[in-house]
């Protein structure tokens, strides 16, 4: 699972993703509430743009996504370990990967999943 955490920059977003693609499902990660007006129909337009690099289908299912407020890393990392476990009980997950693409506290958000499951996380960034 390939969780990234979409941000303003589409460019990097297209950059990043070919260098996993042993990723079977990409997951976006959302800053919902944004950090400022506008900013969160930004993000979803700019990902929309890099949909095709992606290679998945999230705009057609927007609750397959994952919505944190873009200012708060400790309820980021509280919903990316909701929807990892989630996803874990469906079917068994065996390699997360993190792309911390957003703003700082998503990404801070993340390293608190990467400390919390050493084991489990596999980050390259």
């Amino acid at each position: 699972m390939l969780i990234i955490a979409a941000g303003y920059d589409h460019s990097r977003i297209v950059e990043w993703q070919p260098k996993r693609k042993d990723a079977r499902k990409k997951v976006l990660l959302f800053g919902f509430p944004a950090i400022s007006p506008g900013m969160f129909q930004e993000n979803i337009l700019r990902a929309h743009e890099a949909e095709a690099a992606i290679e998945t289908e999230c705009f057609k299912d927007m609750d397959s996504n994952i919505y944190a407020p873009a200012y708060d890393p400790f309820v980021t990392a509280q919903a990316i370990s909701e929807y990892v476990e989630k996803q874990n009980k469906r079917a068994p997950i065996t390699n997360i990967y993190l792309s911390p693409l957003s703003t700082k506290p998503h990404a801070l958000g993340m390293a608190c999943i990467f400390y919390g499951n050493m084991d489990l996380i596999k980050t390259l960034v």
